[in-house]
């Protein structure tokens, strides 16, 4: 009953928190999937799965719904023998207790070597690399850096840093204080893996969706309206002018570009960009933006857990059951309207209409 727990953490956890499973076995409840889908979203929180056993079926619903809560929620399975897994336990402890900016999130259904370009900028104090795989690719796995100067990074010298694990299919690079600038990850694999990259740094953001623009990120949507003509707003935390957002892209968790757009500033807000309007994709995605600090390094971040839209449901309207009036004197009658889409008003008094139609949107 492994989603039954995870479903529990996440309800009595706080925002933003992160969620360690341990377990030797696919789960049986796979039934509460999009229930533990819409907690992510809501919470905000990431789920790293390490395992010991998979009943050895990862074509099984109950191992394909561990794949997609990690994928879902910037999370990871770790495939590990018992013997290792005092390693990731250490990995557990130096993870919690830090506060992370989120860089790049890519799950590779199949193997090969890849080549990426990580951003660096100059507010970065230290960049995390975690790669995992099978547990059968242990001979194949492997992960390098590429230096903005060109240099090739051994990774030896960081095999001591806290936090860091070499184990056959699990790879994990912390380097701290790195060089700003643009490094070039070098991933091999023989089958799946996924690899994460994320880091401590003054820069973040935080986004929000709406049918149309505001001069507050409090007034948008944590998640878009299904088949709506939607602006995308972003608020950008630690960028200081010159420092700007270029760009502002929708991503699949395999690291495919399903919208992109040149963000625009707010006329109003010097922290506040936005994008659109454009109708949401289906699916889960990621919210990525980049551009340039300050000192002119790029930076890229992409948002903590993936979003999905919802249906829209129709306005709800509310209005006191009695309103006291007295007889030749005038009275206002107040109703007010929820609603995530545009819509007409009407006033009535039995069959009368006596005021609308009334637009909103």
């Amino acid at each position: 009953m492994s989603i039954t727990g995870i479903k529990m953490a996440l309800e009595t956890a706080l925002p933003a928190s992160l969620v360690y499973v341990f377990t030797d076995a696919r789960s049986k409840d796979y039934h509460l999937e999009e229930q533990v889908l819409n907690l992510i979203q809501e919470k905000q929180s990431s789920v790293v799965f390490v395992m010991t056993g998979d009943c050895g079926n990862r074509s099984h619903p109950g191992f394909r719904v561990y794949e997609k809560i990690a994928a879902a929620s910037f999370g990871q399975i770790f495939h590990l023998e018992k013997s290792d897994v005092n390693a990731v336990l250490e990995y557990v402890r130096y993870s919690v207790a830090q506060r992370k900016v989120h860089i790049m999130y890519e799950v590779r259904e199949a193997g090969g070597t890849v080549v990426r370009v990580v951003p660096v900028d100059s507010y970065l104090t230290e960049l995390t690399l975690s790669l995992s795989g099978d547990k059968d690719d242990g001979d194949f796995l492997d992960i390098s850096l590429i230096d903005p100067s060109g240099k090739t990074i051994d990774r030896s010298e960081y095999s001591s840093e806290s936090g860091s694990i070499d184990l056959d299919n699990v790879k994990l690079l912390r380097i701290k204080n790195p060089k700003a600038g643009n490094w070039r990850v070098r991933t091999s694999s023989r089958l799946k893996h996924t690899i994460r990259v994320f880091g401590h740094g003054a820069i973040d953001f935080k986004y929000g969706f709406s049918s149309r623009l505001f001069d507050s990120i409090e007034r948008t949507h944590p998640r878009p309206v299904s088949n709506q003509n939607t602006y995308l707003m972003v608020n950008m935390t630690g960028l200081y002018p010159p420092g700007i957002c270029v760009e502002i892209a929708l991503v699949d968790y395999y690291g495919k570009e399903l919208y992109t757009g040149t963000a625009t500033l707010n006329k109003n807000n010097p922290y506040l960009y936005h994008v659109g309007p454009f109708v949401p994709p289906k699916g889960l995605f990621f919210v990525r933006v980049k551009g340039e600090d300050d000192k002119g390094y790029e930076f890229q971040r992409i948002a903590p857990t993936a979003v999905s839209v919802v249906e829209a449901g129709g306005p709800r309207a509310y209005m006191a059951e009695r309103t006291t009036a007295f007889r030749s004197e005038p009275v206002n009658l107040t109703c007010s309207v929820e609603s995530r889409v545009p819509y007409t008003l009407y006033w009535y008094k039995g069959t009368e209409r006596i005021a609308g139609p009334l637009f909103y949107t």
